[in-house]
């Protein structure tokens, strides 16, 4: 008996193989917690022999860690998996991030060009507005209406110096409409203050009942019964926040990191994502529940590209002073 047990423990350690018995992966992160809480059991199942561990913050928060924890010679983080694609760009420049050998995945305006890093989700930013206040009132359902007299002090977002996402939203936003879009939304009163909760509390308690904000919040408060409707805008379109995983490159385990970053293109790990309310770069038939199909949402978005991806970086610091001067002084 005692054999038998002996012998079903061995089949058991062999079914994780050498590279992943007994590892720890750490994955810093700012999707949401019940993300987190959906995706653990699943990449546990897949990879028996692996413990994983979770940072789960803020976009910007991540990136202050993963930064401060590089200057003193290394990160603990194996992968990455934040909203602000720019910082990608920067890791990958300063040698922090270790090329992806395997072939990539998806469509290739969401791929780095050299390899060091791919989108893995795709949250979208739309405009919301609260419904009781907007019950007899035009709703806002355009990027230009933000600028009418009649959402005077009553549109917020969140600030790109606080929120990877909103300087997403900056960047593509001034790309598509430039700054006079901006200096006309400061003359009727913008408020950029803080990241998408803080935009959705405003719209929930009426205090700015129109935000630019992303769609999985908005559904998320929809759910609840929150007295809320989003719209994707209809000129030009609602705004892609292209959302990448990378591994580190001073990981001390790559194998295992970079065959966990594989599976995270499955379809098991991209459904929970989904179920997250965003969308999936590798399968257009998973939808959110409560958004548009993939489909018709990317013919109804502003343009994404690699390319637009390099141009903005280099602009990253240009955009967030030019941001503040024109909205935030």
């Amino acid at each position: 008996m005692v054999r038998v047990i002996a012998l079903m423990v061995v089949v058991v350690l062999l079914g994780c193989t050498k590279k992943e018995l007994g590892k720890t992966i750490w994955i810093y992160t700012s999707v949401y917690k019940e993300v987190v809480a959906e995706l653990t059991p699943i990449l546990e199942k897949k990879f028996p022999g692996v413990k994983f561990e979770w940072y789960q913050a803020g976009s910007e928060t991540v990136a202050a860690r993963v930064n401060a924890e590089l200057a003193t010679g290394r990160s603990k983080a194996d992968l990455v998996l934040t909203s602000d694609p720019f910082w990608y760009q920067e890791l990958a420049e300063r040698g922090h991030l270790k090329k992806w050998v395997g072939a990539l995945h998806g469509l290739k305006e969401f791929q780095n060009n050299l390899g060091f890093f791919e989108v893995i989700r795709l949250p979208v930013a739309v405009i919301g507005f609260n419904t009781e206040v907007f019950k007899t009132e035009k709703a806002p359902v355009s990027w230009a209406d933000l600028k009418s007299d009649r959402f005077n002090n009553r549109v917020s977002m969140g600030s790109p110096v606080e929120s990877g996402t909103a300087f997403s939203m900056v960047a593509q936003l001034s790309q598509a409409k430039g700054w006079d879009y901006f200096k006309a939304l400061r003359t009727n009163g913008l408020l950029s203050a803080g990241g998408n909760s803080a935009v959705l509390n405003r719209i929930e308690t009426k205090e700015r009942p129109v935000g630019i904000i992303l769609m999985e919040n908005m559904i998320e408060a929809k759910k609840r019964g929150s007295p809320v409707e989003f719209v994707y805008p209809s000129d030009g379109g609602a705004v892609w926040v292209p959302s990448p995983i990378a591994v580190m490159e001073k990981t001390k385990e790559p194998e295992v990191a970079q065959a966990v970053y594989e599976y995270f293109f499955s379809r098991a790990v991209q459904q929970g994502f989904v179920h997250g309310r965003m969308y999936s770069p590798i399968f257009a038939d998973l939808t959110p529940q409560g958004g548009k199909p993939y489909d018709w949402l990317f013919a109804h978005a502003l343009p994404w590209s690699t390319k637009l991806l390099g141009e903005l970086f280099t602009q990253r610091d240009a955009i967030k002073r030019t941001f503040v001067d024109t909205v935030m002084k």
